[in-house]
């Protein structure tokens, strides 16, 4: 019995040595051999698949012969190619390998298992084969701007095409303006290939804590459509509430879109902030004309308005606001009144009005308002703008004079000679004339007197001389008869 059993168990250790000859022994991620496919390489018009090879992967041959190793790719999708491939690995030895896939365009970015890799000797080894797809959308850059706790303007700029999240470099003060800006680019390479185009671009802004969001905040924004290889920016910017708790806060972007193809791309960020609420914080929260444009007109008023709030997390004893233009006779301080710590009596308001200076220049005018604490100490300024426009002058009274010049009738008019037999030292009677007047006004006219006084004194002296030449030759005449 002995003699059976030893046989067979020689034949069975020779079996498990001769299935364990050859095997891969490096190149695996995870155990998963992987195909690394990239889109971009698509750059014809109407190309159906790229050839993509995997990660290379070492063969190791255990054995005491030679292997003749075949290498195939088992349970791809449809629209996938591949080759076999025959790799030959001497006893004892290793070697490496890659292996080429036929890729079409249909995957969403990440890994997804695309089927088996299989070596097939005198013995047989497998793989899960993983597509890994490349993203086409990038996340180029992202810019904060923001005002620091010493009151400064910082920008901090982050590659966002590597790292995930990022950390402000300096704390930021509530009730100051955020100003987020976003470069995304397409990294097709080639836009004869007709789907390279990315559309229905959009950036979703989220945080771990809404405190930090206003409460009319928009919180998706629509990129442009973007090309191959071209880029698009947007800038999204927001005043960080002034109660908001200080504290870390998270800023959460969700980068979506897709291509020709209904690919769909997503790409994830974060950005890390501390809010930090100053001892000491006093700042203007309104400065402002009203009007902001007044005529240069004697007795005109315009009005100023002022606030101040503190948002330290000290009370304030000597508080001071000053107020100057000399031009504009404005000259005001308001010296050691007291603001209480944050959220609670922290506000300080004053409307002045004021009368427009007499021979006021129309120009443009600079107001500087200051506020202090420790009656000295300066901790914020603003200029604030007043547009001085000339007084009009007054309007003349319009004066009709009448029309001197005599309107030509349209109508000829026609004179009246003396009838036969009627005295020529008569006034004629004064024709009646129709004139036609065209155009959409009424233009007077004025009548005047065919003959002036002068004209009657000289024709009566005429007529009379006419009179006693006739009554002389009449006088000789009768002489003569005699």
């Amino acid at each position: 019995m002995k003699q059976l059993l030893t046989p067979l168990l020689v034949l069975v250790l020779l079996a498990v040595t001769v299935s364990a000859n050859i095997e891969i022994t490096d190149g695996l991620d995870n155990g998963d051999l992987l195909v690394e496919v990239d889109y971009s390489k698509f750059d014809e018009e109407d190309e159906e698949r790229i050839i993509e090879t995997t990660n290379a992967f070492t063969i190791t041959n255990n054995g005491d012969a030679e292997e003749i190793i075949t290498i195939s790719a088992e349970g791809l999708p449809g629209d996938y190619r591949s080759a076999n491939q025959e790799v030959t690995v001497a006893a004892g030895a290793s070697t490496q390998v890659e292996f080429n896939i036929e890729a079409p365009h249909d995957k969403n970015p990440g890994r997804s298992s695309i089927g088996t890799i299989k070596l097939e000797a005198s013995n047989t080894v497998t793989a899960p084969l993983v597509q890994n797809t490349l993203n086409m959308l990038s996340f180029k850059e992202i810019t904060v701007d923001y005002v620091d706790e010493d009151g400064k303007n910082r920008d901090d700029d982050f590659d966002a095409q590597t790292e995930t999240s990022f950390t402000l470099d300096n704390d930021v003060k509530p009730g100051t303006e955020l100003i987020l800006t976003f470069e995304v680019e397409n990294l097709f390479d080639n836009d004869d290939y007709d789907e390279s185009e990315l559309e229905k671009i959009e950036i979703e802004i989220d945080a771990d804590d809404d405190d930090i969001f206003p409460s009319d905040f928009t919180d998706t924004y629509d990129f442009s459509d973007i090309k191959a290889d071209k880029k698009d920016e947007i800038t999204v910017r927001f005043t960080i509430p002034e109660d908001a708790n200080s504290g870390d806060y998270n800023l959460e972007f969700k980068l979506t879109g897709e291509d020709g193809k209904d690919v769909d791309y997503e790409i994830e960020r974060k950005v890390k902030l501390e809010l930090k609420r100053e001892k000491d914080d006093v700042r203007f929260t309104q400065t402002r004309f009203s009007p902001a444009t007044v005529q240069a007109c004697e007795g005109n008023t315009y009005t100023l308005d002022l606030e101040i709030q503190n948002f330290g997390t000290d009370d304030q004893d000597h508080t001071v606001v000053t107020v100057e233009n000399a031009d504009l006779d404005i000259s005001e301080n308001f010296p050691d009144f007291a603001l209480e710590e944050f959220d609670e009596d922290d506000t300080w308001r004053r409307s002045i009005t004021y009368t427009v200076p007499a021979g006021l220049t129309a120009k443009t005018y600079n107001v500087d308002a200051n506020v202090f604490i420790d009656r000295d100490e300066t901790q914020d300024f603003k200029r604030i703008e007043l547009v001085v426009e000339a007084c009009p002058s007054a309007a003349p009274t319009p004066v009709v004079r009448p029309n001197r010049t005599p309107t030509q009738p349209t109508q000829s008019a026609e004179t009246t000679e003396p009838a036969a037999g009627t005295d020529s030292n008569e006034e004629p009677e004064a024709s009646t004339e129709t004139n036609s007047v065209t155009g959409s006004a009424v233009v007077p006219q004025s009548i005047e007197d065919p003959y002036t006084i002068e004209d009657l004194f000289i024709g009566g002296i005429i007529v009379a001389v006419v009179l006693v030449v006739a009554m002389i030759g009449l006088f000789f005449m009768i002489l003569i008869k005699k």
